[in-house]
Parts: structure tokens; sequence; C-alpha cells
């Protein structure tokens, strides 16, 4: 599957598909002595459109249709605006919102929402707080010229204080925000969809008035880039054995030093990390002649 972010679906289109919002994957067992048992499939909610609410046109048709024929049916995906929630902002979903630059926090790797000093790489989210329960929406998919970013409540500066990886919903500071300091974002953006569908149908009459039956996307759930998770230092990788302390052997002759000799072989080791070779060394401890 490839994924485009220069395929957008059209605003036209999108801010009339009503029918857009969340949803979840949850297996729900009632006992047979009444308890709910639920199990949570997934721990990021994957977004729903329906574009038929948004055709007003032959122009509009011809717009998806042509989106359709580019992203091979289902097979890719592009990126498109779910107007029930495409801001930064809580709950102020108009067309001509604001927004500000503290809205939302800004997450390290460690899960951390604010600076310590020696931390660069952060990761925009969304939090949905009701009472006690809490949701961390990952935002991928920031809309290029909306986003703004603060630090401890003031703004910074794109290129001079922040760089914004915008296929990934990444942001790098130049130097790491103090520690205990509030980071945070604000602005638009999109979510990557697929149709959901390998036909698209089309009602055509004598004058060329065209209709949909319907339009049905879904949102593409991305694998986290290697910049996302914490990488153990090299002195972790580091593998060592050692001769252990028992049993006590004794011998009825001193032993010469080709009895005592620690054979040990070489295992085959797949690494795929780029690990350097140093942390690596297999050594091993000599037995100790008591």
């Amino acid at each position: 599957m490839a994924h485009f972010d220069d395929v957008i679906f059209p605003t036209s289109v999108t801010v009339g598909a009503s029918s857009g919002g969340p949803s979840a994957s949850t297996d729900v067992i009632r006992t047979d002595s009444g308890f709910r048992k639920s199990n949570q499939r997934w721990n990021q909610r994957l977004h729903r459109l329906n574009l038929k609410y948004g055709i007003r046109s032959a122009s509009d048709v011809h717009d998806i249709l042509e989106i359709f024929n580019a992203l091979n049916g289902r097979a890719d995906s592009g990126l498109a605006r779910d107007w029930s929630d495409w801001n930064s902002t809580d709950g102020n979903m108009k067309p001509l919102a604001t927004f500000t630059a503290t809205d939302q926090p800004l997450v390290d790797n460690a899960g951390a929402i604010l600076g310590n000093g020696s931390t660069t790489l952060y990761t925009m989210r969304k939090a949905y707080v009701q009472g006690s329960a809490t949701h961390n929406r990952r935002v991928f998919k920031p809309q290029n010229g909306t986003i703004l970013i603060a630090v401890n409540s003031v703004t910074q500066t794109e290129i001079t204080d922040y760089t914004i990886d915008y296929g990934e919903g990444e942001v790098t500071f130049v130097v790491a925000p103090g520690n205990a300091l509030t980071v945070t974002w604000g602005g638009a953006f999109y979510i990557p969809v697929a149709f959901e569908d390998d036909f698209f149908p089309q009602n055509i009459d004598f004058n060329d008035i065209r209709s949909i039956p319907d339009i049905p996307l879904m949102e593409v759930k991305f694998i986290l880039s290697q910049n996302i998770g914490i990488q153990p230092p090299g002195d972790n990788l580091a593998l060592s054995t050692t001769a252990p302390a028992g049993p006590l052997v004794t011998f009825n002759a001193a032993p010469g030093a080709a009895d005592l000799a620690l054979t040990t072989t070489a295992f085959p080791m797949q690494i795929n990390t780029g690990v350097p070779a140093a942390d690596l060394a297999l050594t091993t401890s000599a037995p100790t002649v008591v």
C-alpha cells in the first residue's frame, strides 16, 4: 500500500460529509452471571467519512472519481479532513475556527509532556479528557501553514526554533526545552484515508445529472517511524558469559592446563539495528582452580 500526502480530498466535498466520526473496535462479552467483559482491540480511534453527503455537482463527482482512479481504488491512501474533529481546539470545529499555540500537549518518546533540558524530539497529540478518563490521539498529518508551537506559553518560530515533519507529526526543537517547561501546539490536521470499496457507483441521467449512493472512506493506521520509541544505549547490548560458581570439582591429581581449557562455540546472530560490533562482543571467564 502506498500513501500520498499530496493527494487531498477537496474541502468543497469533505465539508459536507456530515457522517464523519471516530470508530473503535471492541469485543464485548456478557457472562452468564451478568458481568460485562470488554477487550479494546485498537489503541487509537479510526475515523470514517462518507462523501456522498458532500456531492453537490457533476464537478464534485468528477473530482472524487479522479482521486479514486489515482489511488487505485482502495489500494492506496491520501489525505482528507474529518470536519467533526479537524483541529486542536476543544470542540470548536467550525470551518473558520481559530487555534492557539497552547491548545494541546507535545509528547516526548517517554510519554512526558514537559521539557527536560535534553530531549528535542516531540510528537503531536490531542487529549480527550472526561473526569479521570483520558484518550491521547496521535496526530500524524498536521496541515502545513496552520501549526503554532509554544514553550512555556511563549510562541516559537518555525525553522529558527524548531522544524516539523509534516508526514509524521513530529516536532524537533533546535534547543531542547528547559526542565519542567510546557511544550504545546495548536493547528489543523488531516487524516490519512482510503476508499472502503473498489467500486465507484454512479447514477447518471440523460442530462448528465449524477448522484452517488455511497463513498465511504476509512482512516488508515500508520506504523510509527523509527524515531518513536526509546532506543537503548549500546552498552545495554553487550553480551557476556561467566562460568558458573559451582559445582566444586575435586581432582585426585593436579590437572594440566589443557585439562582446564574452556571451549566456546560461536552461535549465529542476525542484527538488524546497525549496532556497533564492540557492543556485541562475546566474553568468557576462565574457571577458578581451588
